[in-house]
């Protein structure tokens, strides 16, 4: 009796633990007619499944999307946006994809995300302007993290899920060009 009893609860934990990075729910990418469902996070990596809704082709362009964790924006951890990935997928009617997206913390001054934070696709991606210099300063460098900061101090365009710190002159300053992003 006491094995199959630890064997749910085994499934039981495995369950809660995994949906704590995956959000049910299939959002409308932005700028496009295909949905996308999290399946998990780790650390700085999505899997997600993108599928076509339509009797029509339709396209994923992965550049520009981003994520912002649940809570209030004052005591959240990092935005973590998609700054780099050519290739645009094209999915045939009905299709569904299952993708890998690597993101970069957007907000240098904020804390890191913890591996159990909930993250939700933002239902607009970043302005053009800002999605192009992010993708320009990761193609230039082999620390990409750090040219995101760069970018994003130098640009500190308004996003979905800002904080009353988050275009404050404190905000933008950078105070250590080596910084590294530790998951907890």
């Amino acid at each position: 009796m006491r094995l199959p009893i630890a064997a749910i609860l085994g499934v039981l934990a495995l369950s809660i633990s995994t949906g704590a990075n995956a959000d049910e729910a299939r959002r409308l990418v932005p700028d496009s007619s295909v949905t996308l469902r999290i399946v998990e996070r780790n650390g700085e990596e999505f899997v997600v499944e993108v599928t076509n809704p339509t009797a029509e082709i339709a396209t994923f362009n992965r550049v520009g999307l981003y994520f912002v964790p649940s809570g209030p924006p004052d005591d959240s951890p990092q935005r973590l946006g998609v700054v780099e990935g050519d290739q645009v997928a094209r999915l045939a009617p009905h299709e569904t994809m299952r993708t890998n997206l690597t993101t970069y913390c957007l907000d240098e001054h904020r804390g890191s995300p913890k591996e159990k934070t909930h993250y939700t696709l933002a239902s607009r991606r970043m302005p053009t302007e800002l999605s192009n210099a992010l993708a320009g300063a990761a193609h230039q460098g082999h620390n990409v993290q750090n040219a995101v900061w760069q970018v994003r101090a130098h640009d500190p365009t308004k996003l979905i899920g800002d904080s009353s710190r988050d275009h404050a002159p404190a905000a933008r300053a950078r105070t250590d060009n080596n910084a590294q992003i530790r998951f907890e």
